[in-house]
């Protein structure tokens, strides 16, 4: 499924990593100053798993596409307003 998040906050970073991990294709719509940093170094999730006993440390680099402007970019299957 194609997901567009508008926003790229905390809770708008981890739905789109967890739909990533789920198997989907995530694009954030993010204004244009941050498009370039955030395609320099990704989004960094840190988290704990707590469906883990003692809640498993997690830390990744995730690396969704971003787009600052809605002109073209194609159909979507949903769009998330975070």
């Amino acid at each position: 499924m194609k997901v567009l998040i508008v926003g790229a906050g905390v809770i708008g970073s981890v739905i789109g990593w967890q739909l990533q991990e789920a198997g989907n294709e995530i694009t954030y719509f993010v204004r244009a100053e941050k498009r370039t940093p955030f395609e320099k170094t990704g989004i960094r999730i840190r988290c704990a798993d707590e469906r883990i006993p003692g809640g498993a440390a997690i830390e990744v680099d995730y690396r969704p596409l971003f787009v600052d402007s809605l002109a073209g970019i194609g159909a979507y299957d949903l769009m998330i307003v975070s």
